[in-house]
């Protein structure tokens, strides 16, 4: 009998949130599933900027940067999810557009989400266009607007890690044009249309140097967190480790890595969101694996995730019984307690023979 309640209660849990039952699968670690979906999904793309609005995802544009082709194309086009049907809808915005990018950040606010940043390159990543401004998108009207702040505030970036909460929107890292990474802090204030620095580049006691940190999309307990991301240094790209929090309150930076049981090995270009208490963080690259294929540097994907206890500062593996796909350059959203996967590839390439990249236009619900 008991069996059997609990094999209910997963199917109408499935079925509540559009997924099939035969794909999902049930631990004391969580629950993946397959999202089943209708309508029109986003293209084929790497790390666009994706924000949770009431019951929607909403994806916008993104990078396809085929290595078979050895071609990017650079995407402003936005898509909408109903989490509750699994429809996409390719919408039509209103309106001036944000040029096309990949790499900008985004978070809800009110109705709309916000992108600030990112970039456009050249296949071989020697040339780099950063962005710096502000855009938002309402979502009822459907319609883009630029934000012009009354001072300036921070400059061209691509990665950067971005918060909204308490009527502010928080600006973390990132790179600049000379692939310099950053770790200033910007506050932009909604109310007074104006930025204010909180934390200098190379300010003492804060988080080294980087861009795309794994993150949520709002403060938690009055407080930013950040995992990893990427340093850069005489054009070379290392893999960090480490998760950090700001002080709202106090405007202050402290390193909260565990000393023992931290994550390992590092990960990067992950999907991640915070889901009450607890930041989670899904695949993305690990140190290891091997170029060919096309790719002109070594790709390890994973399909870990883990969490980390925002109130006891641990770090802990996950182990479902099934993962998703391996995927890196994905995106991470949460709704209603949920997170939503969408976007990124796999790399599959045995002794040079293979697909490469493996594209992925699936959407996978992890729920704790």
């Amino acid at each position: 009998m008991k069996r059997r309640t609990v094999m209910t209660s997963l199917i109408s849990l499935a079925l509540t949130a559009g997924i099939s039952p035969a794909h999902a699968t049930q631990t004391k670690e969580g629950t993946w599933a397959k999202l089943r979906t209708y309508g029109t999904p986003p293209s084929a793309r790497s790390v666009p900027s994706t924000a949770a609005v009431g019951r929607h995802v909403y994806v916008f544009g993104g990078v396809h940067d085929s290595f078979s082709s050895g071609e990017n194309t650079f995407l402003n086009d936005v898509h909408r999810l109903d989490t509750t049907t699994g429809r996409w809808t390719a919408i039509q915005p209103q309106g001036v557009q944000p040029p096309p990018r990949a790499w900008a950040d985004s978070a809800p606010y009110g109705h709309s989400f916000l992108i600030f940043g990112g970039s456009r390159y050249n296949p071989a990543g020697t040339e780099l266009e950063v962005f710096n401004d502000l855009w938002s998108f309402d979502t009822v009207y459907r319609r883009w607007r630029e934000i012009r702040p009354a001072n300036a505030g921070p400059s061209g970036r691509s990665g950067a890690t971005v918060w909204v909460g308490g009527g502010r929107l928080y600006v973390f890292g990132g790179v600049d044009a000379t692939f310099t990474a950053l770790n200033d802090l910007w506050a932009y204030d909604f109310g007074r249309n104006s930025w204010a620095l909180l934390s200098t580049n190379s300010a003492a006691g804060a988080p080294p140097p980087r861009h795309i940190a794994s993150s949520g999309t709002k403060p938690v307990n009055g407080k930013l967190v950040i995992y990893g991301g990427e340093g850069v240094s005489g054009g070379s790209f290392s893999m960090l480790a480490d998760t950090w929090e700001f002080d709202l309150l106090r405007k202050t930076w402290k390193e909260i890595t565990p000393a023992t049981g931290n994550l390992e090995p590092p990960h990067n270009y992950t999907a991640s969101g915070v889901i009450g208490n607890r930041f989670y963080l899904h695949g993305g690259d690990i140190p290891g694996g091997q170029a060919g294929c096309g790719a002109p540097f070594d790709q390890n994907p994973t399909d870990d995730i883990w969490s980390f206890d925002l109130n006891a500062h641990t770090w802990r593996r996950h182990q479902p019984q099934a993962q998703p796909a391996r995927l890196k350059r994905h995106s991470g959203t949460v709704v209603s307690g949920r997170m939503y996967i969408n976007s990124g590839w796999d790399f599959q390439c045995a002794d040079g023979v293979g697909p490469g990249q493996v594209w992925n236009l699936d959407t996978y619900v992890f729920t704790p």
